[in-house]
């Protein structure tokens, strides 16, 4: 029984979590992609697996890599961690905003 009360408050504080990182996301600030690291990556492994990578690109990817170029945090690679994953097929900024908000059900509509 008590596995279920745990199912039931990982949902929730999963999906508030992944809210909250989205929020950030969306706001665009370039000097916040350390705390979406952090929430993706250095906090727990149900973090890891819940959390899209796409937060660490930031809303213009090449413009998070020059940041973190010209600015390196003192405890994150974040450009390494990004440049990782340029092998790899993931959605743009644009495609994952609009399939967050899709998600969320806050999928913009023709006037």
């Amino acid at each position: 029984k008590h596995w279920k009360n745990y199912i039931h408050l990982f949902g929730f504080y999963h999906s508030i979590l992944r809210q909250l990182t989205f929020m950030l996301f969306t706001i665009g600030d370039v000097k916040d992609i350390p705390l979406l690291f952090e929430a993706k990556f250095d906090t727990c492994f149900d973090a890891g697996l819940a959390l899209d990578v796409e937060l660490i690109f930031g809303k213009d990817r090449t413009k998070t890599i020059q940041y973190f170029t010209e600015n390196p945090h003192e405890e994150y690679d974040i450009v390494e961690r990004i440049q990782m994953y340029d092998e790899q097929d993931y959605n743009s900024p644009q495609q994952f905003e609009k399939f967050m908000n899709k998600y969320y059900g806050k999928e913009s509509k023709p006037i």
